[in-house]
C-alpha cells in the first residue's frame, strides 16, 4: 500500500513541477539568466510539498493495463477501516510500532521512520529558498501545517493520529537543526571567500 502512494505522489510531482516549470519560464523576462540555483530550491520546495500532499492528502492514483490491453487510470481515496478512530491517547500508536519492532515485523520502524522524517525537509528547503526567514519562521510555517494536514485526512479516508503530529513535529526539529547548521557552514564559506 505504501508503495502505491509513493507512486501516486511521484506522478503527482511530475505533473506540477512540470506546469511550475513552463510557468516560470513563461515568466521569466527575456534576456534575464535564471537564477538556477534559486530554482532549483523553490522547485524541490514545490516538488517536496505536493509529494507531501500526495502522501496524505491527495487520492491514491492507480494506473495500469487491463486484461483486454486498454490503459487505465484511476484516483482512489483510500477506504478507511471501520474500526479505524481518531487516536487522542498521545503515545499509544508510537508504543503499538515499538511492538511490532520488537516482535520481529519492520512495518512498525518504517511507520515511525516515515512519520518522523516527513516534514524534516520543510525547514530545510524553507531556508534555502528564503535565505532571510527567521527560524521561528521556518518552525512555525511546517508546526502549522502539520495538524491542518492531520485535520483534513479524515475527509480524505484517512485517521486523525496525536503519535504523527508529535513524530511529524520532532521531524520539523530535525529539519531546523539541519538549517541552522547549514546557515552557519554556508556563513563560514561566505567568510573564507571575502
Amino acid at each position: 500500500m505504501f508503495l502505491h502512494e509513493i507512486f501516486s505522489a511521484l506522478l503527482y510531482i511530475l505533473a506540477v513541477d512540470l506546469i511550475y516549470g513552463i510557468i516560470r519560464l513563461v515568466r521569466r523576462k527575456r534576456g534575464n539568466r535564471l537564477p538556477w540555483m534559486q530554482e532549483l530550491f523553490r522547485l524541490l520546495l514545490v516538488s517536496y510539498l505536493v509529494g507531501v500532499a500526495g502522501v496524505l492528502l491527495l487520492p491514491r492514483i492507480d494506473a495500469g493495463i487491463w486484461d483486454s490491453g486498454k490503459p487505465y487510470l484511476d484516483f482512489v481515496f483510500p477506504e478507511r477501516p471501520e474500526d479505524s478512530g481518531a487516536n487522542w491517547t498521545p503515545l499509544r500508536t508510537i508504543g503499538e510500532q515499538i511492538g511490532m519492532i520488537l516482535g520481529g515485523d519492520p512495518n512498525g520502524i518504517i511507520n515511525l521512520l516515515v512519520n518522523c522524517c516527513l516534514f524534516v525537509p520543510f525547514p530545510v528547503l524553507l531556508g534555502l529558498c528564503f535565505p532571510q526567514m527567521k527560524y521561528r519562521y521556518r518552525f512555525l510555517i511546517p508546526f502549522i501545517t502539520i495538524p491542518v494536514c492531520e485535520a483534513i485526512q479524515p475527509f480524505c479516508g484517512r485517521s486523525v493520529d496525536i503519535d504523527d503530529v508529535i513524530l511529524n513535529t520532532a521531524g520539523v526539529l530535525v529539519g531546523l537543526l539541519i538549517s541552522v547548521l547549514i546557515d552557519r557552514l554556508c556563513a563560514k564559506a561566505n567568510k573564507k571567500k571575502s
